[in-house]
């Protein structure tokens, strides 16, 4: 792909066909594969990204895309500790959007596709399993269907097994029927 213009939060960033490489310091290195979504914007801007405004306006912009998506535009009850007394501030969730949010999502949708918890912590940077599950937003609901589907699949695969396993029984009976109608005939 060659070398690609980045932004400044892309610094220390080595961008090849196949993964990203960001060293955060001299002893630890960050590898994520490139995945399509990503080839995509790459391709987009092959003389390098258009310059990204700080964070305030950037978090200012996403909260305008936020309010337009009906989705984001329910209500949103933000618990806030002050004076050691927990107050409810009434919000939208739209008002809650921030680029930081994209590392929750990142976390939570990993997590929600079955990514085991090692891996996606080497990608999101958390060092403890502890700072780890306060990303992952993902309930007792999502646990559940989680279990479920990975029950599912332990069926399916037992029964593409036993199909399997059927399968090869059939071929060897029909070789040793072969085999025994050939020794008949001799």
């Amino acid at each position: 792909m060659g070398a690609v213009l980045l932004p400044k939060l892309f610094y220390n960033v080595e961008i090849d066909p196949k993964k990203l490489e960001h060293r955060y310091n001299i002893t630890t290195k960050l590898v994520i594969p490139v995945l399509p979504m990503f080839e995509t914007i790459l391709k987009k801007y092959p003389n390098g990204f258009p310059k990204a405004p700080c964070n305030q306006v950037f978090n200012k912009n996403l909260k305008k895309i936020g309010k337009e998506i009906q989705s984001l535009n329910r209500d949103y009850e933000k618990k806030l500790v002050r004076d050691h007394q927990v107050v409810r501030k009434p919000l939208k969730r739209w008002q809650m959007v921030v680029t930081h949010t994209a590392r929750r999502s990142f976390v939570t949708n990993m997590y929600l596709r079955g990514v085991p918890v090692p891996t996606i912590m080497a990608i999101s940077g958390h060092t403890t399993e502890e700072n780890f599950k306060k990303y992952n937003k993902a309930d007792n609901r999502k646990h559940a269907e989680i279990l479920k589907r990975i029950f599912d699949e332990g069926e399916k695969q037992k029964a593409e097994l036993l199909k399997k396993k059927l399968e090869d029984d059939k071929k060897q009976m029909e070789k040793d029927n072969d085999s025994q109608t050939n020794n008949k005939q001799q």
